[in-house]
């Protein structure tokens, strides 16, 4: 390349190219083999999946489900009150295990979820 960098280009079973680049021929090499290697074990998809908002990922999850229809109103009704107004427009790679318990300990400081119980019911 021109900039004085290698580029790495592999493709998927589809057929699309991913393309990286490293100041190093060795970093290239090792990016291409193991993309390679993880496609091949079907263990890596596209890798700009990461890029997806939450909201596009959970509009496909969403027709996906089989749940009774209760459930899923109910699971409808918590999404777009708590879940979308925080994350919707954040892309799925962001998402880190520490941002989910920052929110959902704001949830609980707000009083949001399930309301705690009175003990064993006999």
């Amino acid at each position: 390349m021109k900039t004085g960098n290698w580029q790495a280009t592999v493709r998927n079973r589809l057929g699309d190219r991913f393309s990286e680049s490293f100041p190093l021929k060795t970093q290239a090499r090792a990016w291409g083999l193991e993309m390679e290697t993880q496609f091949a074990r079907g263990g890596l998809r596209d890798p700009r999946v990461g890029e997806t908002s939450f909201r596009d990922w959970h509009d496909r999850w969403w027709g996906a489900r089989v749940v009774e229809p209760h459930t899923l109103q109910g699971d409808g009704s918590s999404i777009k009150n708590h879940v979308m107004p925080y994350w919707a427009d954040w892309e799925m790679r962001a998402i880190t295990r520490m941002d989910v318990q920052s929110w959902i300990r704001s949830l609980i400081d707000k009083g949001a979820g399930p309301r705690p119980s009175s003990g064993p019911t006999i």
